[in-house]
């Protein structure tokens, strides 16, 4: 049975609600001029006590610093020093993100504003994007295979290897073929899990709407039940996120590949201490939180109609639904063999440049070689990152919306003291 605490507490003891996740699969240092809104308190929102200013947080990340966060180059003054506190401070609201994945700046996974579209039509984007490439997640990933593609074509030049064109022509259009197959179907899948908390966003705002609409003139007892449906749906966000993102076992606990997002501390902000303890220690989270919610629309009295119910069991079946498709994309891969192949196909081709190039470009077929395995190894690499959707969506700033509207919903019908 959902039951439900009438003991209420300050918006402000929660923790941190406001600081957005993000982390870029490649977005250049200049959308960090513009990272300010990203984050700050959302205006439209009563509940400003719920946030923490931009300032606190800036002046915050740039006193503790952030692991795994790079110090970027020497002279570069304010604006590094603007990029390395933005960093810094997303990985410490979400020590959840995949470090390795945070690049120079966080396009691709903010929430966008009118401002923020603006930054990003700029047609400056060709020559920060070009200034900054050192500090590109993508350019520091491929790095390795371009340099070994480069020295590559160096030996090729020193023993005066050649061979003809023909082959690199005639093999061109099919390299190009596998990279975009794979680049599209990687960023379908991201689309399909922004998509997806899209649902989840809507669902929950449905789900707290009804309850608070019918609550609200409800008995005490059907209130009770409802005022623990909310905090449930507030809760099933947070433990979405951490079963999206479990994180990888590392032997070195600083290793920032061992990323790892733990719900506890925004899971028992909100529910009662057993009931959080239920939640924390269920094999599944969502599903446990699931059930939970059932048990609440079942609980409700007489007074909230049938029909209310059913519709509010359908939204609870499509939150499940919603982390079902969400499973699906995080346990399966774009088929390996396809991977592999695109990988190996990809290398081989790059490896018979410099033959093809050095008769007619001689040493600097070396920088051309290596410009050519950036753009195209690139292309792969960003389809990659993409593929599994959840270590770059925005699924903090997310939760925080959903967060903001169930407790909008609860002061809206005279349920905001019977949330802890």
């Amino acid at each position: 049975m959902c039951t439900s605490s009438s003991s209420s507490s300050s918006a402000s003891s929660s923790p941190d609600l406001a600081a957005s996740s993000a982390s870029g699969s490649d977005a250049d240092a200049d959308d960090a001029d513009a990272l300010p809104e990203a984050f700050s308190p959302l205006q439209h929102s009563k509940h400003t006590s719920l946030f923490v200013s931009l300032d606190e947080r800036t002046d915050a990340a740039k006193a503790g610093g952030g692991r795994g966060v790079g110090t970027g180059r020497e002279g570069d003054g304010p604006r590094i020093d603007k990029i390395n506190s933005v960093r810094a401070e997303l990985l410490r609201a979400d020590p959840g993100l995949n470090q390795s994945l945070i690049s120079s700046g966080t396009t691709i996974s903010q929430l966008f504003t009118q401002d923020k579209w603006e930054n990003h039509r700029s047609v400056r984007r060709y020559w920060t994007a070009l200034r900054d490439i050192a500090g590109s997640t993508v350019f520091r990933r491929v790095t390795p295979p371009c340099l070994l593609a480069a020295f590559w074509a160096a030996c090729c030049c020193a023993l005066g290897l050649a061979a003809p064109a023909t082959p690199l022509t005639l093999t061109g259009h099919a390299i190009a073929l596998l990279l975009v197959f794979r680049t599209n179907q990687a960023y379908a899948r991201f689309h399909e899990g922004r998509a997806l908390w899209g649902q989840l966003v809507a669902s929950s705002r449905d789900v707290a709407r009804l309850t608070g609409a019918f609550a609200s003139v409800s008995s005490q007892a059907t209130r009770d039940e409802a005022a623990g449906l909310l905090r449930l749906v507030d809760a099933y966000a947070w433990v979405m996120k951490g079963h999206l993102r479990g994180g990888r076992t590392r032997e070195d606990p600083n290793d920032p590949s061992a990323y790892r997002d733990d719900p506890a501390p925004f899971v028992r902000t909100v529910l009662a201490p057993d009931e959080a303890d239920s939640v924390l220690l269920a094999t599944n989270k969502p599903l446990h939180v699931t059930l939970l919610m059932t048990d609440c629309v079942r609980n409700m009295g007489g007074d909230v109609p049938v029909e209310t119910r059913q519709t509010l069991l359908d939204a609870v079946k499509e939150l499940a639904r919603i982390c079902g498709g969400c499973e699906r994309l995080l346990s399966t891969p774009i088929p390996l063999s396809y991977t592999r192949h695109t990988g190996r196909a990809l290398m081989i081709w790059l490896l018979c440049v410099p033959a093809a190039l050095q008769a007619h470009m001689g040493w600097l077929t070396v920088p051309v070689v290596f410009v050519m395995s950036y753009l195209l190894i690139g292309i792969d690499e960003i389809g990659v990152q993409i593929e599994e959707p959840f270590a770059i969506l925005p699924l903090r700033p997310l939760c925080d919306t959903i967060r903001r509207d169930v407790r909008l919903v609860a002061e809206h019908y005279g349920l905001r003291d019977r949330l802890l």
